[in-house]
């Protein structure tokens, strides 16, 4: 998929919300729910239908958030076969450098709440395919930690400890985000 900054919200609703619709029958269809293809698509269309979202929560029955949860289909569709795990790869590498992307412009302009979001966006997609992004993960602590919000912080943070990223660096940043 190719992302335009294009204000044409109106134009993009459209055919998304009709695709979410389809996507949705053949995620039911008994022929086509276990199919490697619907995965990727859903995967797809879904992660379109959580940006129209963010600017618009009353273009479909699903939350933002809740059409992000969708994109774990994507893991599932690996596990399915070789034929499209290629493209779902792709399909999450692109999604991750656009939000990296959006990420760092944010972080530079200092707006550390919305690069919190971001990078988080960031290690949320690098996990739908089963990637623990840690160094996404770390950035968005960061940037929580210097919008002073501090729970959210803590939240990145404690994902790191679990995993014991940086060993006591990760355990420091950790704690002192309590303090």
């Amino acid at each position: 998929m190719v992302y335009s900054m294009a204000p044409d919200f109106p134009g993009a609703m459209k055919p998304v919300v009709l695709a979410k619709g389809f996507i949705d029958k053949a995620a039911a269809h008994p022929d086509t729910k276990e199919s490697q293809k619907m995965y990727y698509y859903k995967g797809e269309i879904y992660f379109a239908l959580s940006i129209l979202l963010e600017m618009d929560s009353s273009i479909a029955a699903v939350s933002s958030n809740d059409a992000l949860d969708t994109l774990k289909t994507w893991e599932t569709g690996i596990k399915l076969g070789e034929k499209y795990t290629f493209e779902i790869e792709r399909a999450v590498d692109e999604k991750r450098a656009v939000a990296y992307l959006m990420a760092g412009t944010l972080w530079k302009a200092e707006k550390y709440a919305e690069a919190g979001e971001a990078f988080e966006l960031c290690a949320l997609i690098s996990n739908s395919i089963g990637i623990l992004d840690t160094s996404m993960i770390s950035r968005s602590g960061l940037s929580y930690d210097n919008a002073q919000m501090i729970d959210d912080a803590i939240r990145m943070y404690d994902q790191l400890a679990a995993v014991n990223y940086r060993g006591a660096k990760g355990a420091q940043l950790l704690g002192d985000a309590h303090f």
